[in-house]
């Protein structure tokens, strides 16, 4: 079982924010955060540096069968950026009949539902589907893997896959399963957390219902990775969105140290893109 210090994250934080001003002229940023690592590192049993949590690293099917019970109620920075800009993607497209792949609890399986559409949901997780089938008890939910999906070829109208690529080592068999189910002129909505965030170490970050943490395998994806499977599936990218944190988002990321490190969190990551956003188009054989 790996073993985290809350001080470590805090620390890199305060580089983050050092590395972004130290060329800038603005000074007082600067000597606010040496002063702050300096008091840090000077203090190994107060906290930050004292603060040791237990952290495994789970499979999906592990993490997200513990991820299930708090995964609609726990805030979530990622969500409150990505599901804003989703949805109004969403209520762009004509209705027709949608997959919610890597669903989840069902969050934007209900979006769609409550737009008109036909839904069908399919996630790994029988845990993370009781949710979504109590939330929306009369969508078709099926258990399944999105790198194969029970679904029949072209038979779908939008596809919305949400913060779940990032679980796959290799992109282009999710890729090339979502475009096997659309039909030619149809649509696939695509997120995931930031490259920018991964590359520096952020994860799918839970606390299960029993108050233990964990967070779920993950891999790390260019934006060259990500074209590279839309042009071997076939697909036309349409939009490239990609959105930052906020002052709001950012006070939940740093919630449970924001008294002693909230101003560097705000310096680190205040417009950082947090998410990647794709719309996609199957487009009609010629």
């Amino acid at each position: 079982m790996g073993q985290a210090n809350l001080g470590h994250w805090v620390i890199g934080m305060e580089g983050v924010a050092l590395l972004r001003h130290w060329l800038t002229g603005a000074g007082e940023n600067v000597e606010d955060r040496l002063r702050e690592i300096a008091r840090f590192i000077n203090a190994p049993g107060a906290a930050p540096l004292s603060l040791l949590f237990d952290v495994p690293e789970k499979d999906c099917r592990d993490g997200y069968a513990a991820w299930s019970a708090t995964y609609d109620y726990v805030p979530n920075p990622l969500i409150q950026i990505e599901e804003p800009l989703l949805r109004s993607l969403i209520d762009q497209l004509p209705i027709g009949k949608a997959l919610d792949a890597g669903c989840g609890t069902g969050r934007h399986a209900a979006y769609l539902a409550s737009r008109g559409y036909e839904v069908i949901g399919v996630d790994a997780s029988p845990e993370m589907l009781a949710h979504a089938r109590t939330k929306l008890p009369e969508a078709n939910f099926r258990v399944g893997d999105v790198a194969s999906l029970p679904l029949a070829d072209s038979n779908i109208d939008l596809a919305v896959c949400a913060l779940t690529l990032a679980h796959f080592a290799d992109l282009e068999p999710p890729i090339r399963e979502l475009a096997r189910v659309v039909r030619s002129g149809g649509r696939i909505l695509l997120s995931d957390q930031h490259p920018f965030m991964a590359a520096l170490g952020s994860a799918a970050f839970y606390v299960s219902g029993d108050g233990s943490f964990g967070y779920v395998k993950g891999y790390f994806h260019l934006h060259a990775d990500y074209f590279a499977a839309f042009k071997k599936a076939g697909l036309v990218v349409r939009q490239c969105l990609e959105p930052s944190y906020g002052p709001a988002e950012i006070d939940i990321l740093a919630d449970s140290v924001k008294e002693i490190a909230g101003a560097a969190f705000q310096a680190a990551l205040t417009g950082i893109p947090s998410v990647l956003i794709w719309e996609l188009s199957k487009e009609s054989p010629t």
